[in-house]
Formats: structure tokens, C-alpha cells, sequence
């Protein structure tokens, strides 16, 4: 995306004086400390609006399964706090290629229509995998949403969306752009909303083909 760099660099510059209308933004806040996979419940402000099981990995954990900064995906230190989500962005096997997850969360206002956002949320990619894809996105809803009894792929065209492959296991990628508001939307999804025939894959083992995606911050804030 073209405007990344200079939207992240304008958000630098804001993020001292501009809150983000995210809730839980930075993925610290958690009900209770996670300790096994399937649990993003445990995370403040984090729900799944299908029948995909995102995860919710935090420093507090003990275990080993979704511990920060090791855990069963692999290694990775937070964007920043203490905490961040992972979700499977793509599964594609001999069987099955349209396996999706996704993360759903509340705004603490809705966007007012007609004014332009400015929107970052930081992504990695798991590095146990030897898959990495284009076609993160973001999509702003209207309500909590659970929009399907599946786990097929969300068919609705995201508003924010990265078209570079992701293939950084080191550290953070922030996925940015602007968005005007047509209409007083109060909640977001992360995800992939793409097809495999469409994402660009970067990819050099056997199948099946797998990405993991680590979520960190979602930054908004009105122009």
C-alpha cells in the first residue's frame, strides 16, 4: 500500500495526543490470563464472528502454549504491552482451502459519517510455517456481527487491506490507510477475506498450506 509509510509515520506523531477509538487497542486488557489455545474470549473487546477459534497470547501466560514471547506458533515479542491475537489467515489442503479466521471488536464510539479515519493495526507472520500471503484487511461493521455458522471464508470486500505479502516473522508490519465513513459503524474485523486464487502466496514447502497471522495494535482516529 502506497500510503503506509507516511500514514504510520503521521500516527507516530499523533498517538500522543489522539486516542485510539479502538477498544482495548493494544491487546493488554484480558478477563483472564490465557493458558490454552481457542480462547480469544480471554482477551477485553476480542470475539469471533464466525465458527474460526482465534487465540490470545499474553506475557501473564505460564504454560508454554500462549506464552509471550514463545509459544506453540513460534516466537514473537509484542508490538507493544504485554499481549497480542493469532488467527489462521489461510488454510489451504488437498480437502479444504477456504478455512478462515477472523477477530471481531468493539469501537468506543461509532465513526461519524463523513469523516475520514486514519487507520494502523500491526501484523507478523507465525514463523513455524512456510507460508505467507497478501490480503489482510480490515472491515468495519455496523453491530456485533455473527455472520456465519462455518468456517468458510467472510465473503465482503475489507475497507483497510494489505496487498503486499506479509512475510515478516521478526517483527511488525503495520497494515494502514484512510477511510470516510458511510455510515455510524461501532465494530471491526480483521482477517483474510480473500480467496486463494486471488492472495499472492509465497510459499516453498508441501501442503498443506498453512499462515498463521499474529495481531497486535489497531490505531483510529478521526483526520
Amino acid at each position: 500500500m502506497k500510503s503506509r509509510l507516511l500514514i504510520a509515520l503521521i500516527f507516530i506523531g499523533q498517538i500522543g495526543v489522539a486516542q485510539s477509538l479502538v477498544l482495548n487497542y493494544n491487546l493488554e486488557g484480558y478477563s483472564q490470563c490465557p493458558q490454552f489455545l481457542y480462547n480469544i474470549l480471554d482477551a477485553n473487546n476480542c470475539t469471533e464472528p464466525t465458527e474460526g477459534s482465534p487465540d490470545y497470547f499474553n506475557v501473564c501466560s505460564t504454560g508454554g502454549m500462549v506464552g509471550v514471547p514463545y509459544n506453540v506458533f513460534g516466537a514473537e515479542s509484542p508490538h507493544s504491552g504485554n499481549g497480542y491475537v493469532g488467527f489462521w489467515a489461510l488454510i489451504d489442503t488437498l480437502r479444504q482451502d477456504s478455512y478462515r479466521e477472523y477477530v471481531q471488536m468493539e469501537l468506543s464510539a461509532p465513526l461519524q459519517v463523513g469523516k475520514e479515519y486514519c487507520v494502523t493495526f500491526y501484523v507478523s507472520t507465525a514463523d513455524r510455517f512456510l507460508l505467507a500471503c497478501s490480503g489482510i484487511g480490515l472491515l468495519f461493521r455496523n453491530g456485533a456481527t455473527f455472520m456465519m455458522p462455518n468456517t468458510d471464508i467472510v465473503q465482503l470486500t475489507p475497507d483497510i487491506v494489505e496487498d503486499d505479502i506479509i512475510a515478516d516473522t521478526t517483527g511488525w508490519v503495520a497494515v494502514s490507510g484512510t477511510f470516510t465513513a458511510d455510515s455510524a459503524y461501532t465494530h471491526l474485523i480483521v482477517g483474510n477475506f480473500y480467496d486463494n486464487n486471488i492472495v499472492q502466496f509465497d510459499f516453498t514447502g508441501q501442503y498443506p498450506r498453512v499462515w498463521k497471522i499474529f495481531m497486535g495494535p489497531i490505531i483510529i482516529w478521526m483526520m
